[in-house]
């Protein structure tokens, strides 16, 4: 059966450097600026003993599960994302915790929706064309599937010429795009067309 994050296989492949069973052993990834994504699965808000709230959020991805306690500002900034079923793009670091450095903690820098990352995250798309491939009906099949919606995204192309050593960049100035599930699916299908994004 389909996993909750199929839908989301081009930002795992374009953002994540990490997975969450590598959280098994903070001490391996101490230092690294990380970025994960995975489902909401539960969530926990409380209160200390000074009556100020916190909250447990819990995130699943394809390996592992690994539950975040939130305090304070961190507290405060992420709550919106704290609800179950919520996929998630987070960012952060592990580092010493502040009060205890001899407990390692990851620190969430930032939290986003999976859903918003395309739109939000992805300023520029570059795609590099073997010219030997280029041909009216390519361009056509091409223009279909990466105008299929307007967005922010700025679109550039490179076409190379292997046997001669050359390349030729272009840009759209005039239009940017939204890059689609189908865009996707178009580019999985066309290995011979690599792109590469921000």
């Amino acid at each position: 059966s389909a996993h909750p994050l199929d839908d989301f296989k081009f930002e795992f492949d374009n953002f994540c450097n990490a997975k969450l069973s590598e959280f098994d052993d903070l001490d391996n990834i101490r230092n690294r600026e990380l970025t994960l994504a995975g489902i909401v699965t539960e969530v926990k808000h409380s209160l200390t003993k000074n009556g100020k709230p916190f909250g447990f959020l819990t995130i699943q991805d394809y390996t592992d599960s690994y539950r975040f306690a939130l305090f304070g500002k961190d507290y405060e900034n992420f709550r919106k994302y704290c609800y179950e079923n919520y996929p998630l793009l987070i960012k952060g670091k592990v580092q010493p915790r502040p009060f205890n450095d001899q407990e390692l903690e990851f620190k969430i820098k930032t939290m986003t929706l999976l859903s918003q990352v395309r739109e939000d995250l992805v300023k520029s798309i570059l795609f590099t064309i073997p010219y030997e491939i280029v041909n009216p009906e390519f361009v056509s099949n091409l223009k279909e599937n990466i105008f299929d919606k307007d967005g922010k995204t700025l679109i550039k192309f490179k076409v190379i010429d292997k046997e001669e050593k050359t390349a030729v960049d272009f840009m759209s100035r005039s239009k940017g795009i939204y890059i689609t599930d189908k865009l996707v699916s178009y580019l999985n299908k066309n290995s011979e067309i690599q792109y590469s994004i921000n």
